[in-house]
């Protein structure tokens, strides 16, 4: 596998084009187009913020989400059988201002510095204007976690918006979180003492600082 970083640009082209193609098609118009084994970003999203499936908080971790990644690719293989899913080497980043990392410019995901006035909505790069995670028509709600306008986040979430979201502020204050580095994995790595403790120091140090970016 490459680091997305160093994909070329047709190589990147393809594999964001399937990406947002999982965005945009609906089960059916994917399966209909590519075969059964497509699935749409919503069906995705629901799995990993499963009521029946856990993802997290165990030693489940780095397992289920290699497999979730396999299942996300042979999606991605389904629209584009060039593609291979890339990984995000987030150390690279460490010590640097994250917000304004390569993998947040327009040539890979889109700025995460977004605005007040568009309801800080991403509104450039491929994903600009990127459908949100809405269940509408409530075909997740008995098996994942969503808020009270049928998104899939969590239950106290109130976001409402169309379009998918992102920040580098939270009530109006800049995030001075660094990204993880190698000594963050380093310090699991050297002292924990029981697979139970080195998994949840990864998950918790290293793995979910990521998610309040995306």
């Amino acid at each position: 596998r490459r680091e997305l970083r160093a994909l070329s640009e047709a190589d990147r082209a393809r594999f964001l084009g399937a990406m947002r193609r999982g965005y945009t098609l609906s089960a059916r118009e994917g399966k209909a187009r590519f075969g059964e084994t497509f699935r749409p970003a919503i069906a995705l999203a629901a799995k990993h913020n499963s009521l029946q499936w856990n993802f997290h908080f165990g030693c489940q971790f780095f397992t289920s989400h290699p497999a979730y990644q396999l299942e996300v690719e042979a999606s991605l293989r389904a629209v584009d059988p060039s593609v291979s899913h890339p990984y995000w080497d987030f150390m690279q980043d460490s010590g640097s201002n994250w917000s304004r990392s390569a993998v947040f410019d327009d040539h890979f995901f889109g700025p995460v510095r977004t605005s007040p006035a568009e309801d800080f909505v991403v509104t450039s790069g491929p994903f600009a204007y990127l459908p949100q995670m809405w269940d509408r028509g409530g075909n997740y709600s008995t098996t994942t976690f969503e808020n009270m306008y049928g998104v899939i986040t969590e239950q106290w979430n109130p976001i409402k918006s169309p379009y998918m979201q992102r920040s580098a502020s939270n009530c109006g204050r800049e995030n001075q979180q660094p990204m993880p580095g190698c000594e963050a994995a380093l310090h699991c790595m050297t002292s924990k003492r029981t697979l139970g403790e080195w998994d949840l120091c990864l998950e918790i140090n290293v793995h979910s600082n990521l998610h309040p970016w995306m």
